[in-house]
């Protein structure tokens, strides 16, 4: 498991390189909703020239309601779920939430697929199945 999210960066991304001294041949990252700091982090993953030494797979988690999104923002140190997202998500009638939610989970695929060095993503959902196959349908990859 890799934790861009949590601080400081550099422990961050120092910790990813002992694992991968220890063996690691691959990391699944926790889930991303602030792609911006994800990229910040994924940067400092390719400058040390981790991403060359073992498989990167980002993690998403597709959020079905503003409700579920709340909650789980209020664990720390992660995940950090953006306040627009969670704004996004409330913005929405309740049925129109699950929706919501997948379109932000492509978006978020399609941002973190075209990251040079990343190996894939990996879809994750809570009682929902559907989503995650929505997710992958709507991306057009096929392996988002």
């Amino acid at each position: 498991m890799a934790a861009p999210f949590a601080d400081p960066l550099e422990l961050q991304v120092s910790r990813v390189s002992k694992k991968i001294g220890a063996g690691a041949q691959f990391l699944i990252t926790q889930s991303v909703f602030d792609v911006e700091r994800f990229e910040g982090w994924w940067r400092e993953v390719v400058r040390c020239g981790l991403h060359k030494k073992a498989a990167f797979v980002a993690g998403i988690r597709i959020l079905t309601s503003a409700k579920e999104a709340t909650e789980l923002s209020t664990r720390r140190p992660v995940p950090r779920i953006p306040a627009a997202m969670i704004e996004r998500l409330s913005a929405k009638s309740s049925n129109a939430q699950r929706a919501e939610g997948i379109a932000i989970a492509v978006e978020t695929a399609c941002k973190l697929a075209s990251l040079e060095g990343l190996r894939g993503i990996s879809i994750r959902v809570d009682r929902d199945e559907d989503a995650a196959l929505e997710v992958v349908a709507q991306t057009g990859r096929g392996n988002a």
